[in-house]
């Protein structure tokens, strides 16, 4: 077999131009990598720093938001009882819930309310104990020895709620960056006071005095909201409604004089009209404030971990902290924008708007979408604030003429998309205000005594 022919080394064939064409491709293509690597750390770089003068800047506009809400906040406001009284109504407040039972410090509380803790005890409502209350307001039941008992040992307490409306301003001093600040007043005990400050103006035999507790309770509402957060006006909105349902009560049970009827009106007319973009501005400063947190920033404030971060992992990386910022701050007029639309329109928009945040990969920003149970409150609010001024109108009426009027000018349904007013109805001995609520009307109904 014949042999196979090798060249040595010193004779191999010298690169052909393809060779040497190659070897150059690659050193360009290795050279152009590492600009291409280069660049992309320059911009990576400048990416960076642009997250942290945003964070930066955005720790400035807190803190600056932060101060005006609390300024906002310690405003004074004029009482709509009298006589006014001059101190702070949340000093007032806060010493019912200590003296109710709930959790505080005694220097958090007046004297009176230490002694009446002391007093009280440990002794609690049981939600039985509540049942018979609710059953005796609203069905007229007799009370039972043990509820009668829990109800004649709170109603003194009830004075610190009285004192409280008629200071001269209600300042909470609140901070806005501590997410739960708003346990300094628990909602199960608020729930309780206004229950026994309803059956309070129920059993009451001067008829200016269960007019003025129905009122005391809508002006502690009202202090309740100057407390720049959702939940506070939620809550807020709910004992408001208790309030204004006992001022129903209230028409039906006994003879008015007109002028205490005149003077009820006049305070309702009086009251502020519900607005929540404050409570909106709080809720998204403590928002944007717990992920600023969380990237070494704020360190003076009372912030630390919150529900917010724990959506987003164990330890978020500060990127993905600038992304959610990033996507509260874009969604957040679309949430403004839910709050001017009437309630026929809003459920469908919120549930849109709730498809396009998740579409977009946003977590916090879902927080926008849903606005829609406090504005159902604040309907509801106008609607029976409407309804008690009218009932009052038609008992003025009646004073006058004998017998309720066929007919009263009322304002329009805020649920009706025709815009048409309130509807009434009468009989001889009954008046009724209602609205066409969506899953059943909401009626206010009073009778003549």
């Amino acid at each position: 077999m014949a042999q196979q022919q090798t060249l040595a080394p010193e004779q191999e064939a010298p690169a052909t131009p393809a060779s040497r064409s190659a070897r150059r491709t690659l050193r360009w293509a290795a050279a152009a990598s590492l600009t291409l690597l280069a660049l992309l750390t320059l911009a990576a770089l400048h990416f960076v720093r642009g997250v942290e003068r945003d964070l930066d800047a955005l720790e400035v506009r807190l803190l600056a938001q932060a101060a005006a809400l609390r300024d906002e906040a310690a405003a004074e406001r004029a009482p709509l009882l009298g006589p006014a009284q001059e101190g702070n109504a949340a000093l007032h407040y806060r010493s019912l819930t200590y003296a109710w039972g709930a959790e505080g410090t005694p220097e958090s509380a007046l004297p009176l309310a230490r002694r009446q803790r002391r007093e009280l005890g440990a002794r609690t409502i049981s939600p039985d104990l509540l049942a018979d209350l609710r059953a005796h307001l609203e069905g007229g039941e007799e009370l039972y020895p043990e509820a009668l008992r829990v109800f004649r040992e709170r109603l003194p307490l009830l004075d610190h709620l009285s004192a409280g409306v008629r200071q001269t301003r209600c300042d909470w001093e609140p901070d806005p960056f501590e997410l739960d600040d708003y346990r300094a007043l628990p909602m199960d005990t608020l729930q309780e006071v206004a229950l026994i400050a309803s059956c309070a103006a129920f059993r009451e035999d001067d008829p200016r005095r269960a007019l003025e507790r129905g009122l005391e309770l809508v002006l502690f509402a009202q202090d309740l909201a100057r407390f720049p957060d959702m939940l506070y006006a939620g809550e807020a909105l709910e004992i408001e409604q208790v309030g204004l349902r006992s001022l129903e009560r209230t028409l039906g049970q006994r003879q008015h004089a007109r002028a205490d009827l005149e003077w009820t009106r006049s305070v309702l007319t009086q009251l502020p009209a519900w607005d929540l973009s404050w409570h909106r501005r709080g809720d998204r400063l403590a928002e944007r404030a717990s992920l600023l947190w969380a990237t070494g920033r704020l360190s003076g404030t009372s912030l630390g971990p919150s529900k917010h971060l724990r959506d987003l992992g164990r330890q978020p990386h500060r990127i993905l902290l600038w992304r959610e910022l990033e996507g509260v701050e874009r969604f957040a007029p679309q949430g403004d924008r839910l709050f001017g639309l009437p309630p026929w329109e809003r459920d469908a928009a919120s549930a849109a708007l709730g498809v396009e945040i998740a579409d977009s990969g946003y977590s916090l920003a879902q927080l926008e979408s849903a606005p829609g149970w406090a504005l159902t409150h604040v309907d509801r609010s106008r609607t029976l604030r409407a309804g008690i001024s009218g009932l009052i109108q038609a008992h003025l009426v009646r004073l006058e003429q004998g017998e309720f009027p066929y007919d009263l000018d009322l304002p329009p349904d805020p649920f009706d998309p025709q815009g048409a007013p309130l509807g009434y109805a009468r009989d001889h001995e009954h008046v009724w205000i209602r609205t066409c609520k969506a899953g059943g009307p909401l009626e206010l109904r009073s009778s003549a005594r």
